[in-house]
């Protein structure tokens, strides 16, 4: 879609009489499949923050569509970074369970007497493994 309105902004410009990137490219005698493509790689280029600088919009009309196609950029790329930091730091916020309340809490559901629980958390305490707590 990006592409499609640098695309737009280059049919406008030549409406108006102003030279546009198309022809600045030397893509003036192309077919429209050279100058979508041309587009597109534009809007690859300037959209992932390259911004190689080989395609440039060259005159006010298609200056603003590209400024608008930017904070556009900006804006989405900013929603994803807030996105991707609020899923980790929940995840850093997952409880950690251990093995005495997992089984305190079976126990409780299955309705061990308190005696059982504590032969049952006993057992857990003096038989431990490398993976004491799990995650959840």
């Amino acid at each position: 879609m990006v592409g499609c309105f640098f695309a737009i902004a280059a049919n406008i410009s030549e409406a108006f009489g102003y030279e546009s990137w198309i022809e600045e490219f030397g893509l003036a005698d192309s077919n429209a499949k050279q100058k979508y493509l041309a587009s597109i790689y534009w809007a690859a280029v300037t959209i992932s923050t390259v911004g190689y600088g080989d395609i440039v919009p060259t005159n006010a009309i298609e200056m603003t569509v590209g400024l608008g196609l930017i904070f556009s950029g900006v804006a989405f790329y900013s929603y994803i970074v807030s996105k991707l930091s609020n899923l980790f730091s929940t995840v850093k916020e997952n409880k950690i369970i251990t093995r005495e309340e997992i089984v305190t809490d079976f126990a409780g559901k299955q309705r061990f007497t308190e005696h059982l629980t504590k032969r049952v958390q006993y057992f857990f305490k003096t038989n431990r493994t490398d993976n004491s707590s799990l995650i959840f």
